[in-house]
């Protein structure tokens, strides 16, 4: 479990205790922020404290890992359409704990991440930031403060209320009406043969899957060779890809079925040479480690048009990849 402060800002008055955090994927003329890339480090049961408006209003409970997800509608325009979203059950206090009055308190207590702290030294908010991850004793002073018996209590026991269903199973079902979006404009956009190639390659069958196993005749995971029971998956997600690219044999990998939502949410990659790259929240998904028994360690090498797909799927779906530049600067 780990423990983390957002500072909902503008965004406050629309959400309230509604039940997810949002952001961009990145900022203005495409800089990478920390502060936005930390929405990529939750996982379901970390709790994150909420600020808005001098004061922190209460807790919530991630119930899943985060994932790609449509900017809401009362969002700022200039934000990304896509950005990252987490489900959170949010609970408010009864009293907010006023900043001012404990703002030297929790600037004091050292933070797990030193560079991107939600405080500055003198107690203020750090202009411009989001998701800041805290200390546990961070939390406690806060809890503590707000006298809120159920924080307390989380901390006291280490645990937190968990997803009333699969973490991975809601980010489907949240994918799923992404894709029945598009699915409807491609409806009412071509003829029949092209909507239906298009509709196909969303399941993984048809002209894409095809396409696919011109490119890769194996699962890159477990080598098993190409059969009907491997799952043609895109690396760069259906919903976020042109219509040439949704259909691009490139743009697919054939994978053993229970590979195939892992890799799809992030839970691991692959570099240009082929060499698996694990993200460190995949150790919550013991399916994976199953999964790589059965891996021979003689990685392939990609094509130049895979290796473009690949950074794609590198940058913006795999979950925590690596430590980002400072928030302001290019990457």
């Amino acid at each position: 479990m780990d423990f983390w402060f957002v500072n909902q800002g503008r965004t406050y008055k629309h959400k309230g205790n509604e039940d997810y955090l949002w952001s961009p994927k990145r900022a203005e003329r495409g800089r990478v922020y920390q502060y936005y890339e930390n929405m990529r480090r939750l996982k379901p049961g970390d709790v994150i404290l909420a600020f808005f408006a001098g004061g922190v209003q209460g807790y919530g409970v991630a119930q899943t890992y985060s994932y790609s997800y449509m900017r809401p509608l009362h969002y700022r325009q200039k934000w990304q359409d896509l950005g990252w979203r987490c489900d959170v059950w949010f609970t408010r206090f009864a009293k907010e704990v006023p900043l001012r009055r404990h703002a030297a308190e929790l600037a004091a207590i050292p933070s797990p991440d030193q560079g991107i702290r939600p405080l500055d030294k003198n107690g203020q908010i750090h202009q411009g930031s989001y998701l800041s991850q805290v200390a546990p004793e961070f939390a406690q002073a806060v809890a503590a403060a707000a006298g809120d018996a159920g924080l307390l209590e989380i901390l006291r026991t280490g645990e937190a209320a968990m997803p009333s269903g699969a973490a991975l199973d809601t980010i489907s079902y949240r994918h799923a009406i992404l894709d029945a979006i598009q699915a409807r404009r491609i409806e009412q956009s071509y003829d029949a043969d092209n909507v239906r190639n298009l509709l196909q390659a969303r399941h993984g069958v048809g002209m894409f899957r095809e396409e696919v196993a011109k490119v890769e005749d194996s699962c890159r995971l477990t080598n098993q060779l190409y059969s009907h029971s491997l799952t043609a998956c895109h690396i760069k997600p259906w919903r976020e890809s042109s219509d040439e690219e949704k259909l691009a044999g490139a743009n697919g990998l054939l994978l053993a079925p229970g590979a195939a939502p892992l890799f799809s949410h992030g839970f691991f990659s692959f570099d240009d040479d082929g060499a698996l790259v694990k993200s460190p929240l995949a150790a919550n998904e013991p399916l994976l480690d199953r999964l790589l028994t059965a891996t021979d360690g003689r990685p392939k090498k990609f094509n130049a048009e895979q290796r473009s797909f690949l950074r794609h799927h590198r940058e913006f779906i795999l979950l925590k990849p690596y430590r980002n530049p400072p928030p302001g600067k290019p990457k």
